[in-house]
């Protein structure tokens, strides 16, 4: 392979690596705020979804949770977030306790548990790729340097790696986000059950889901691009001093 080819390979791999570790680094962000639930309770009316399903819920218990208020159902949510940061430790052990209520009621049933647990599994291998990627990252960089191969130019680079976020999205809006979502769903939670209707699941009451996702997708992927284009940056910074030195 001649130095020309392997520099392409080398630097589309190395921005793949970096965009991958700031995604890592949006996670993490997002997951120190809860995933800005609070900032988001309102526009997703989660007043207005407990007051329309909670009631209908066939377990009486559960019924209760009509009565709970926004700092509750904002603690709740934040236990089920730091759950699945955690291997999913406490899933089952959630309560939520009604107002005026000396008595609490657990939020989650067995198979919204498991669920949960599926996707805690998937953050755990999400979160040690992302150690692997940033290995493979730093192994690009001393090659590059070895070898003498310059980095692509993060003035390239980062309006590159935007026309292609740009082109899956796309795809996603034609696709239709909800049917993303479902086949996602379908293929990587297909040994448990993983679709709940809001009347018999106070878990997806709680998020209004599955539209909770898709704002949370977006602040995630802006937030990835905007610390991936500072580490693109400061890449370039580096690998010009070194040059310099050499």
């Amino acid at each position: 392979m001649n130095k020309k080819t392997a520099g392409i390979l080398l630097n589309i791999l190395f921005c793949i690596c970096i965009f991958y570790t700031s995604a890592f680094f949006a996670w993490t962000a997002m997951s120190k705020v809860d995933f800005g639930y609070s900032a988001m309770y309102e526009m997703l009316d989660i007043d207005g979804m407990v007051r329309k399903y909670a009631p209908k819920n066939a377990d009486n218990e559960k019924k209760m949770f009509v009565l709970t208020d926004r700092e509750e159902r904002i603690r709740l949510f934040g236990e089920i977030s730091r759950s699945i940061n955690n291997a999913g430790e406490g899933l089952e052990d959630i309560e939520f306790k009604p107002m005026m209520s000396d008595k609490s009621f657990k939020l989650l049933t067995l198979p919204e548990v498991q669920h949960l647990m599926d996707v805690a599994d998937v953050v755990f291998w999400f979160k040690i790729s992302s150690y692997l990627f940033i290995i493979i990252g730093l192994f690009c960089i001393i090659t590059m340097i070895n070898r003498k191969i310059n980095p692509a130019r993060a003035a390239f680079a980062v309006p590159a790696t935007l026309g292609v976020l740009c082109v899956f999205g796309v795809l996603v809006y034609f696709l239709g986000a909800k049917e993303v979502f479902y086949f996602l769903h379908e293929v990587v939670f297909k040994e448990h059950q993983w679709f709940f209707y809001y009347e018999e699941s106070l878990m997806t009451v709680l998020m209004h889901a599955p539209d909770i996702f898709g704002y949370i997708a977006l602040v995630l992927v802006i937030l990835a691009f905007v610390f991936y284009t500072a580490l693109m940056f400061i890449a370039g910074v580096l690998f010009g001093l070194n040059k310099g030195i050499n």
